[in-house]
């Protein structure tokens, strides 16, 4: 997913399956279930705060037990980190942390950015990209096989 400003300037980018290599990943090198838009809302919001690429906004500690209580208790074959989730996640964690803070504090700027994916978002990630004010384009490419994805 790419999120760029109108006038053209790019704020980041993140592939389609929301897997970073793990020495430009943002948030936690070993967070490899993040969708597309959450990797690339949590690093243009790392971008605009000037915040470097190695520094951890979502600490294991944060994000194990929401992918625990997914895989666990709810049994949800498709665990994987959506926007809503690691916002949240980015909330907690600002909470102990001002750099996570200072990266809460650039969302309101993504509000009238672009932003294209190669695939269809969930709609979850879609009510959350609205919400922030992306202007959001897909490919007509689904995310799996499945015509029920949600």
């Amino acid at each position: 997913m790419v999120i760029e400003r109108a006038y053209g300037q790019q704020q980041h980018k993140a592939p389609a399956n929301g897997r970073e290599d793990s020495e430009r990943s943002s948030h936690v090198p070993s967070l490899p279930r993040a969708s597309a838009a959450a990797a690339a809302i949590l690093n243009a919001a790392k971008h605009l705060g000037n915040i470097p690429d190695d520094i951890l906004l979502l600490p294991p500690i944060i994000i194990q037990p929401i992918l625990n209580l997914k895989s666990g208790p709810l049994k949800m074959k498709n665990c994987h980190l959506g926007a809503e989730e690691i916002l949240m996640a980015l909330s907690i964690s600002a909470v102990t942390n001002p750099t996570a803070q200072a990266a809460m504090e650039r969302l309101g700027q993504l509000d009238g950015c672009q932003a294209h994916s190669t695939s269809y978002l969930t709609r979850s990630d879609e009510k959350i990209c609205s919400k922030l004010g992306l202007d959001v384009t897909c490919d007509p490419e689904h995310l799996s096989e499945s015509l029920f994805y949600i």
